[in-house]
């Protein structure tokens, strides 16, 4: 589950940079809405990098029930982001504020971007689905409380272990 939740954020810095020069270079306003909009389910997305994802308890290894909400609604809500980034890029507004296909001025990058973007959206978005199905996996799983035990008896090792390696690295 951590990996997932790494690749995701790996994946969201690289969309919202994305999102960001479409922003600066798009003068088309559908393709705007569609770059700010990916851009606010990026910064929910690096928020809950950080969220804290604790176990229920000592003898129950599963995340807290909100988490799960929250890994689904954020699945969700990256759906339309992807589905406006590909959907508007190659439409451009004339004078009228009418659709025109035809006036294509000033999206060579901004489309190649825009393709980009939604391709890293792509990606979040399977990043997503994988620690929503690893989550459900946990919470539909019967552990045995001695393999927990063993299991939190070994992380505790490693930490320690690691945590000696890196301060003797360091002095």
């Amino acid at each position: 589950m951590f990996v997932c939740a790494v690749g995701r954020w790996v994946a969201t810095l690289v969309s919202v940079g994305l999102s960001i020069t479409v922003l600066t270079r798009s003068p088309h306003r559908r393709l705007l809405i569609a770059a700010a909009y990916n851009i606010a389910i990026g910064g929910l997305h690096l928020c809950l990098a950080f969220a804290p994802a604790e176990a229920s308890g000592k003898t129950n290894s599963r995340p807290q029930s909100w988490f799960y909400l929250v890994a689904i609604i954020s699945s969700l809500i990256s759906l339309p982001a992807v589905i406006f980034l590909f959907l508007f890029r190659g439409l451009s507004e004339n004078e009228h504020g009418e659709s025109a296909d035809d006036d294509r001025a000033g999206m060579g990058i901004s489309e190649s971007v825009a393709i980009a973007c939604g391709c890293t959206g792509i990606i979040i978005l399977i990043w997503n689905l994988a620690q929503c199905y690893y989550m459900h996996e946990l919470a539909f799983t019967d552990f045995p409380v001695g393999e927990l035990q063993a299991g939190y008896a070994e992380v505790v090792q490693k930490f320690e272990r690691g945590s000696r390696n890196f301060i003797t690295t360091i002095m």
